[in-house]
This record gives C-alpha cells, sequence and structure tokens, in this order.
C-alpha cells in the first residue's frame, strides 16, 4: 500500500482536504488496498508562495522533496486555490498554472520516483462548500444560492454573510465539508470539483500499478499546421 501526500493552502485545508479525498475513497472502496491517504498535509501557501521568482519556485521543489521523503509515497496531490490575477508576469490562467508547476515538479522525481498532481480549485476551496449550499447546516433561512459558485471571488465572505453563527475556515471547513451528503450537484455544477476527483483517479489508479504518472501533462505542440 503507497502513500498519497497532499500539499494545500492554509489551515482550514489542512483537514478538509484530506477529509474531501477520503469522501472519495469511500465511494470507490475497491482502491483501499492500494492508497493510503496522509492526514497532515504540508501547507504550502498558496501558488504566490512557490512561483514567480527563482526564490519562490526553489520553495516548490523545496516541499516536493519533504513531501516525497514521508513513508512509502506513491503519490503527491496539490490541492491550491486560483484567486490570483497574474501568474509569473502574465493574467492567470488555471490550465498554465497547473502545467508550469506540473513541469517543474518533475525536476524533482515527479513521474520517475513518484506520481503528481494538481487540481486549481476556482476562485478558492469554499466554492465547492457554496455549490452544496443548500446542504450546509446553519445556513440563514431564506438566502439566494449562487448559481456559477466558481465564478465568485469571495466565497469565504459569502459563507460569512450567510450562516448564522459566521464562516471560520480554520475551524469550519472540514466540519462543513463532511457535512456534504450528495455530491451529485457539486459535481454538475463545479468544473474544478470534476478536476480534482479525475486528478485522484489518475493518482490512484498509478498508485495501483506503480506506473508513475505526472497530471496536467504538458501540451503537445501542434504538428499538423499548415504552412
Amino acid at each position: 500500500m503507497k502513500r498519497l501526500v497532499f500539499l494545500v493552502e492554509g489551515e482550514g485545508d489542512f483537514a478538509a482536504v484530506p477529509s474531501l479525498a477520503g469522501r472519495w475513497l469511500s465511494d470507490n472502496p475497491e482502491w483501499y488496498q492500494f492508497v493510503h491517504f496522509d492526514t497532515k498535509p504540508f501547507q504550502i501557501g498558496g501558488i504566490h508562495k512557490v512561483s514567480g521568482k527563482l526564490k519562490t519556485q526553489a520553495e516548490w521543489q523545496r516541499y516536493l522533496k519533504l513531501a516525497s521523503k514521508r513513508p512509502d509515497v506513491g503519490a503527491i496531490f496539490a490541492i491550491l486555490d486560483g484567486d490570483l490575477s497574474k501568474f509569473e508576469g502574465r493574467p492567470f490562467c488555471v490550465v498554465e498554472a497547473a502545467r508550469t508547476l506540473a513541469e517543474r515538479a518533475r525536476d524533482v522525481g515527479a513521474g520517475v520516483l513518484f506520481s503528481f498532481g494538481i487540481a486549481i480549485i476556482s476562485k478558492e476551496y469554499e466554492s465547492i462548500l457554496l455549490a452544496a449550499a443548500a446542504q450546509l447546516p446553519g445556513m440563514v433561512v431564506g438566502i439566494s444560492i449562487p448559481q456559477s459558485p466558481e465564478s465568485i471571488r469571495g466565497a469565504k465572505e459569502w459563507l460569512n454573510d450567510n450562516l448564522v453563527e459566521g464562516y471560520r475556515s480554520a475551524s469550519q471547513q472540514n466540519q462543513l465539508t463532511k457535512s456534504i451528503k450528495d455530491w451529485a450537484p457539486i459535481r454538475e455544477t463545479h468544473r474544478s470539483f470534476r478536476r480534482f476527483e479525475n486528478v485522484l483517479l489518475q493518482l490512484v489508479t498509478a498508485m495501483s500499478s506503480e506506473a508513475h504518472v505526472v497530471t496536467p501533462a504538458p501540451q503537445v505542440a501542434n504538428t499538423n499546421a499548415t504552412n
């Protein structure tokens, strides 16, 4: 049995991300024999903390090296927020940022020594909770639930305004994640959540076969272009 280690952004993610992945595993018990989810993620502070200047890029590799030294590591999975306006001097693009970080992971053994995947949640983890707002306990009665939770910047603030007792990510993110019973509506409306589940499936499949992967894969140049 191999270990899957998480890289997450902040304090609330520390418990919530393993719970989110554990929920997926409980729905797909055929994978239990192949994978163990590490319950102590590395908190890396967000994409801006591990990209940009060479010094901060080096932090990305440092965290990956540390994660790879956990016992029996088969894969590392980064789940980060996509709430930036720019990424390394260009307008922020989820796909570009994910591919860049995935390629840099190869420099420390991803794809050879361990599998690696990254899912960037647009705009932040709490947008998943917004997609499930109708199921969350303690919501203000009669609220209007956003139809496009991924497009909202400030999901934490929305939860704080619409939960009777407010929202504190450090103590409530995991609690609210665990309260969700029906994930079908989230899967239907939340592209980032589907990406999360897809990466998890790719990594667990790789761990079961010991054939390492890196996802997302590099963009393949179009060799069929006409002159």
